[in-house]
């Protein structure tokens, strides 16, 4: 049976987890899967046991990329180039890599 992707509200992340609702977690930037969000122990548990696939998109080895099955590296501010907005202002920068990723 096919399930849709859908957003969970961050205080229920557990539960859905727990009640085995959850297949795959695609954490961006981000380690508050493991570390600090609600129920980030039965993500742990999960994971290991093999019940929810763990993916990771971050240019830093986490808590949550160390426990992870797939990490996919990210470069940083510094290793690519992006433009570059403010909400404090209305000036655009444009940024060049200082040295490739």
């Amino acid at each position: 049976m096919a399930r849709s992707s859908r957003v969970i509200p961050m205080a229920d992340f557990g539960d859905y987890i727990e009640r085995g609702e959850v297949d795959i977690v695609y954490a961006w930037n981000e380690n508050p899967p493991v570390v600090t969000l609600p129920g980030g122990d039965k993500l742990i548990e999960a994971v290991r046991e093999g019940r929810v696939a763990l993916i990771v998109h971050d240019p830093y080895w986490s808590e949550t990329a160390k426990l992870a099955n797939v990490v996919i590296p990210a470069p940083t501010f510094l290793e690519k180039y992006d433009v570059v907005y403010s909400y404090w202002h209305d000036y655009l920068v444009y940024n060049e890599p200082i040295k490739s990723p």
